[in-house]
């Protein structure tokens, strides 16, 4: 990744944690800041400019609040269309989250039976 592709991305990065802070406690935002960083960090630039800032605030919170909630040892797993009434925000995807101790070529697994299932993969 070129300078600038990092410079852009960090850009958009920040722009996410700030719109994030309103939504937290003080405590948890700290913690939510060092999550975001390095969740997005390797997410393509192109991938961060086509998707909305709400939509990657949403997709972020949605996984901190979910992954917040475990256990350690615990294998958790939702597969969902967030919806307002439910989520209080909407996707046109399905998201699946996925939070367990570090299972190597899981990514790789998963992906490729989303795949041989017939269905495609919109971001990872």
């Amino acid at each position: 990744m070129s300078d600038l592709h990092s410079l852009e991305s960090k850009k958009i990065i920040q722009k996410v944690i700030s719109a994030a802070k309103d939504k937290l406690s003080t405590a948890q935002f700290g913690l939510f800041k060092n999550f975001a960083e390095g969740w997005f960090a390797h997410v393509p630039l192109h991938d961060l400019q086509q998707t909305s800032l709400q939509q990657l605030v949403n997709g972020a919170l949605s996984q901190w609040s979910f992954m917040s909630q475990r256990s350690r040892g615990e294998y958790k797993r939702r597969i969902f269309n967030p919806n307002k009434k439910d989520d209080g925000w909407e996707s046109d995807h399905t998201l699946l989250q996925f939070v367990l101790d570090d299972q190597p070529f899981l990514i790789d697994t998963i992906s490729t039976e989303i795949n041989r299932q017939g269905f495609s993969i919109h971001s990872i």
